[in-house]
């Protein structure tokens, strides 16, 4: 897929979205970037992306598109807790199922697709940076033996940078979180040391107590704590 002109233009937007959006918009901008996939591969009838549940950012799992047959083969695969999404971000390699009806893998989950959609031909492409998948970039077609070589690469290519501009984002946000958990802890252990007239460690060994006994994140305790006193 040669970038040039138009879709050079187009390209250099998506990912420009992608990187300048807030974690919490990142969503909008990679919609984008399924309808510019969905126009620029034909044989893509449609495409989305699966979004696995994040715990640190309490975020449950999802599915960016804008087709409700890519929602179905995403609710297939966790009806039956498996399939290519699921095997595509577990190995971080891209899952090719050429004929939905003869595929043998994921039997559940192929029934449940063949009953409720006419998809023939499904691809998976894991979106990660070093061992963390951001995403699955999932691309379906009625046809059987639709995926070859050059659309499999042409893919890929945008998957990769999609998912470098993506994780930047995911970055950025993690020594947000980073340096407000430090400041939270630390704010916290001051009122602990005032109220109780205690040494820093010891402040943060009772932070930590409370952590264990209630099986509560040390830093939900440090923020309960913060928001009780102000």
């Amino acid at each position: 897929m040669p970038a040039d002109g138009p879709l050079l233009s187009s390209l250099v937007a998506v990912m420009g979205a992608i990187r300048h959006a807030e974690l919490s918009t990142v969503p909008v901008a990679l919609a984008d970037l399924v309808n510019l996939i969905e126009q620029q591969i034909p044989v893509v009838n449609y495409a989305g992306i699966a979004v696995p549940a994040r715990r640190v950012e309490r975020t449950p799992a999802a599915v960016i598109t804008e087709h409700p047959v890519i929602a179905m083969l995403h609710d297939a695969e966790r009806h039956g807790g498996a399939g290519p999404a699921r095997d595509a971000a577990s190995s971080q390699d891209t899952v090719l199922v050429a004929d939905l009806t003869v595929e043998g893998r994921w039997p559940q989950f192929t029934r449940e697709a063949a009953r409720v959609t006419s998809v023939r031909s499904i691809a998976a492409l894991p979106m990660h940076y070093d061992r963390f998948v951001l995403g699955v970039l999932i691309l379906a077609a009625e046809r059987p033996e639709a995926f070859d070589a050059t659309v499999l690469a042409d893919a890929a290519d945008l998957a990769a940078l999609a998912a470098g501009a993506w994780s930047a984002v995911v970055r950025e946000e993690q020594l947000r979180r980073a340096l407000s958990s430090r400041d939270d802890i630390g704010q916290a252990k001051g009122i602990l040391m005032e109220r109780f007239s205690i040494t820093a460690d010891a402040a943060f060994a009772l932070l930590r107590q409370l952590s264990q006994e209630s099986n509560t994140p040390l830093l939900d305790i440090a923020q309960h704590l913060i928001a009780t006193v102000i």
